[in-house]
C-alpha cells in the first residue's frame, strides 16, 4: 500500500499583519514539490506566497531612471574623445602642418595614401588642427623609406608545373616609414619615430589544372590596396605614439 503524504496548507510569510498585507501587490507564488511516495511519485506540494511592497518597485524605477540619465550625459559629454583620452602634441601645441610625404620607394603614388591617412587621424581625434605650413607652429614631415614585396609561404598544389617551377600563392608586403615633428621657429625636432608593418595578400588564382595565364592587373591592384591598408594602420600607430604621455 502506498504511503501518501497529506498536502500542506498554504502559509503566508506575513500572516496576521493585515495592515501591511493590504498595501501589498498581487503576491508572487512559488510552487515547490517536496513530498514523494515510496515509488518516487510526487504527492505533496507546498505553496509559498510572498507579498511585495509596492514602494520597493517605485524605488527601483527611480534608481534605473537616474542611471539612464547619467549614462546619457556621459555619452554626450565625452563623445568621440573616449578613444583618445587626454592626448596632445609635444609642447602642448594645437596646430600642425602635414605636407605630402616624401616617397623613396619604388611604389608610385603611395605617398598620397600615407599623407591622407595621417591627416584624417588628426581630424578624428581633434588633438590638433591641421593647417598649412605658413600658419602652423609645427610641421610633421614623413618619409616612406622602403617597400618590400616578397613571396609568402603558400605554395601551389597544381601538379602540371614544369620541373623546379614554383607558383606563388601569396605575397608579403612590408612598408617602412619615418616621421619627425619639427618646430618651425627654431627647427628643433620635438618628436621622431620609425615604423614598419607587414601584410599578406593572395596572388592571382589559376582556375584550371593547365597553367597558362593569370590576370596581371590583379597583382598590381591588390598590392596597392594592401599598401593603402598598411598606410592607415601605420599612421594610426604614429598618431597614438606621437600624442601619448605629453
Amino acid at each position: 500500500m502506498k504511503n501518501r503524504l497529506r498536502q500542506s496548507p498554504q502559509h503566508s510569510l506575513w500572516k496576521g499583519n493585515r495592515a501591511w498585507r493590504q498595501k501589498a501587490v498581487r503576491p508572487l507564488v512559488l510552487h515547490i514539490s517536496v513530498a514523494t511516495d515510496l515509488e518516487g511519485e510526487v504527492n505533496g506540494i507546498f505553496r509559498i506566497e510572498k507579498a511585495v511592497d509596492p514602494d520597493y518597485f517605485q524605488s527601483v524605477k527611480r534608481t534605473l531612471g537616474l542611471l539612464i540619465i547619467l549614462n546619457a550625459f556621459f555619452v554626450t559629454s565625452c563623445g568621440y574623445n573616449w578613444g583618445f583620452g587626454d592626448r596632445e602634441l609635444p609642447g602642448g601645441y594645437r596646430e600642425v602642418a602635414i605636407p605630402m610625404f616624401k616617397n623613396e620607394s619604388t611604389e608610385v603614388g603611395i605617398e598620397a595614401d600615407f599623407t591622407r591617412s595621417l591627416i584624417q587621424r588628426f581630424e578624428r581625434s581633434q588633438v590638433a588642427v591641421v593647417k598649412d605650413k605658413d600658419h602652423a607652429p609645427l610641421v610633421l614631415r614623413g618619409t616612406i623609406t622602403k617597400v618590400d614585396v616578397v613571396r609568402g609561404l603558400g605554395a601551389s598544389k597544381i601538379n602540371q608545373l614544369p620541373t623546379r617551377a614554383v607558383l606563388n600563392t601569396e605575397y608579403v608586403v612590408t612598408a617602412h616609414s619615418t616621421l619627425s615633428l619639427v618646430r618651425q621657429s627654431d627647427q628643433k625636432v620635438l618628436w621622431s619615430g620609425s615604423f614598419e608593418k607587414s601584410k599578406v595578400y593572395l596572388a592571382p588564382r589559376i582556375g584550371t589544372e593547365v597553367v597558362n595565364s593569370a590576370n596581371a592587373l590583379y597583382n598590381s591592384s591588390e598590392r596597392r590596396l594592401t599598401l593603402t591598408s598598411l598606410a592607415d594602420e601605420m599612421m594610426r600607430e604614429a598618431h597614438d605614439r606621437m600624442t601619448e604621455s605629453f
